[in-house]
């Protein structure tokens, strides 16, 4: 089990060599053999790519596409279009492409995934920071309303004098 999990020899796709076989060439060094995941034809360059390709992993790239048809920011040269064309494109090469270039777009994915980071960590702020937001109003109005309660009493307790 622990031979799946964690292989003695990882395989690196043929597509992401520059000559194939060059990989297992002692006399080749790794950054002639390797291509660069951000180099064409894979660009991995930013957040999307990753973020595209693990949603067309898990099968829900067709339905955030057509949320992303009626979502605004995702008209050519806004914010969400290039996640839009990562969708795009991500499944147009899951279901035309041969089983090494998907394995090599697999591995560019794996291997950029940090990217998405930074706007997991903005989302996840956001969904913290905007109910605070939106309930800092009603919570202040509960706390004047229960000191007014607390107070009233007071403001009308007679005193010995």
């Amino acid at each position: 089990m622990i031979d799946t999990a964690i292989p003695s020899k990882l395989v690196l796709p043929i597509a992401l060599q520059t000559v194939p076989g060059c990989i297992d060439d002692a006399n080749v060094t790794a950054s002639t053999c390797v291509k660069s995941c951000g180099a064409y034809p894979f660009e991995f360059t930013d957040w999307d790519r990753p973020l595209a390709w693990g949603l067309c992993e898990t099968g829900v790239c067709a339905n955030v596409q057509r949320a992303l048809e009626d979502f605004p920011f995702t008209a050519p040269g806004e914010f969400l279009y290039p996640c839009k064309a990562a969708l795009w494109r991500s499944q147009l090469i899951l279901s035309n492409a041969d089983p090494d270039v998907v394995a090599a777009h697999r591995w560019c994915a794996l291997t950029n995934s940090w990217r998405i980071f930074p706007l997991l960590i903005v989302v996840g702020a956001l969904c913290y920071v905007i109910p605070v937001l939106l309930m800092l109003p009603l919570q202040i109005v509960l706390s004047a309303v229960q000191l007014a309660l607390t107070a009233l009493p007071l403001a009308h307790r007679r005193t010995r004098g």
